[in-house]
This record gives C-alpha cells, sequence and structure tokens, in this order.
C-alpha cells in the first residue's frame, strides 16, 4: 500500500515480540522512541530535559487537620494502619478515612497488608 511502516522491536524468543519482529525482518523501520519517527520525517526537534521526578516538587493539596496528622505520620517510610492510629492517637475509623481521603489525592498509596506510604 506503500506506507511507511514501523515497529519497536521486541525481546528474541518471546511470543509477544513476534509480530513486531516478523515486522522488523520485512524492512519495517525500527524505533526507540519519538525522535526516531520524527528524523526519518525530516522534523527538526529539540530534545526536551526532563527532570528526574525526585527534582520535581508540586504543591501538596489542601488538607484536614487531620489529614494533616496522618501525612506527616506516615512520614518517609510505609507504615500499618493500626500503628499508625495508635502513634497519632486516632481512631482506627477516623485513620482510614484520612488515608482514603489522602489516596483520593493522589499523596498515600496503599500496599499490601493494610500498609500506607506517602506517594510524594
Amino acid at each position: 500500500q506503500g506506507k511507511d511502516v514501523y515497529a519497536v522491536p521486541g525481546e528474541i524468543g518471546r511470543a509477544q515480540s513476534a509480530g513486531t519482529n516478523e515486522l522488523l525482518k520485512a524492512g519495517a523501520r525500527v524505533v526507540t522512541d519519538a525522535s526516531d519517527i520524527l528524523a526519518d520525517l525530516g522534523v527538526r526537534h529539540r530534545p526536551r530535559q526532563v527532570e528526574s521526578p525526585e527534582a520535581v516538587t508540586l504543591p501538596l493539596p489542601q488538607m484536614t487537620q487531620v489529614e494533616h496528622r496522618v501525612f506527616e505520620g506516615l512520614g518517609g517510610s510505609a507504615c500499618h494502619v493500626d500503628r499508625l492510629a495508635v502513634s497519632l492517637d486516632l481512631s482506627a475509623a477516623e485513620c482510614v478515612a484520612a488515608l482514603m481521603s489522602l489516596q483520593l489525592k493522589g499523596i498515600v498509596k496503599q500496599e499490601a497488608g493494610n500498609v500506607f506510604a506517602r506517594v510524594r
């Protein structure tokens, strides 16, 4: 059909890679990132400077007083919900409610076994 075909190489020997690897053997152009396609199309671009996730600090969302206590109580390490509630002198229900709200705000995540950690 006269169309350009691009393919991202897959791991050799994996069934999921068979299709793209066959396309490459048949003459598709190898793509490892967007700049490969842009260069092939003759588009000049300057790669963006991407900061590491650690370097980007976004402001924290509004938090209630209890949410703020729970967020600060998590500190830099994951903590079980019961231990967190006891250390902050909160009921388990108050602690869980605050943690769920903080999850919805995207600043806390739940891990296995009712353990919670800060996302940032």
